[in-house]
């Protein structure tokens, strides 16, 4: 736990660092890169018309590179809540079959008593039938409370199950957000730099009428789907669930 919480540090600083403003040094040695490169003609146009440099594609491969791990990193956070998750689906689906089927005996039980309300024992020919059914209906309420017992304690299981998926789903919701919101940061902090290396590179390229103003840079964000596909079928479960039970506490509400 503790080596999970220092990589989550070393994350975190790493982010912050490329997420921050390009500094004055720092906007110096870019235009510096810039001007060298334009001049060298480095910045070319490619087979699909867009303009890129070696400096350029450094820039990309190494925020594709950070992504990658960050993801990488968050899953091997997440590995045990998603096995909970796994758990709990097995679980509460299985309770619930158990419980429907108790439920089911139990109305049962009480269709065939019902029908014995007036089943009068021996030494009992004398009282009145109030008197018999109220009899009747203290004992096969005295006789089923061990099935009525199961089915309590059945659904305040499912009621803590359903309790810690939502509590588990939306942790990993929160933390998914949160890498999401540190890497379009990041891009945002490499787009800037890559403004400022353009500008230089633009005004001293010998085909610089022929450059667009800004860079052309397509920055396809795929890390967060190839990481969520493992996972898509449990969290698809998780939801169907969760959405089951609040359909289901909305109605016992109206």
């Amino acid at each position: 736990m503790r080596k999970r919480k220092l990589c989550s540090k070393k994350v975190r600083r790493a982010a912050r660092r490329r997420a921050r403003k390009a500094g004055l040094f720092e906007k110096i040695v870019l235009k510096s890169l810039g001007r060298r490169d334009g001049k060298k003609s480095l910045p070319r146009q490619k087979d699909n018309g867009s303009w890129f440099s070696p400096f350029m594609d450094r820039k990309v491969r190494a925020f594709a590179m950070f992504g990658d791990n960050l993801w990488t990193l968050l899953q091997r956070e997440q590995e045990e809540k998603y096995i909970q998750i796994e758990n709990l689906n097995y679980a509460i689906s299985q309770k619930q079959s158990l419980l429907d089927e108790k439920c089911q005996a139990l109305e049962q039980r009480k269709e065939e008593k019902s029908r014995q309300l007036l089943l009068r024992k021996e030494g009992e020919d004398q009282l009145s039938d109030t008197v018999i059914k109220s009899r009747r209906a203290a004992e096969f309420a005295k006789d089923m409370e061990p099935a009525r017992q199961e089915i309590l304690s059945l659904t305040y299981q499912i009621r803590d199950d359903i309790r810690d998926l939502a509590l588990l789903c939306s942790s990993i919701h929160e933390e998914c957000n949160t890498i999401r919101m540190v890497c379009h940061g990041c891009k945002d902090s490499m787009i800037q730099r890559l403004d400022i290396y353009w500008d230089a590179a633009l005004k001293s390229h010998p085909d610089k009428d022929r450059m667009p103003v800004i860079p052309e840079v397509t920055v396809v964000l795929e890390h967060e789907e190839k990481y969520m596909e493992m996972h898509k079928y449990n969290m698809l479960r998780a939801e169907k669930i969760l959405e089951r039970y609040a359909d289901h506490a909305d109605r016992e509400v109206a």
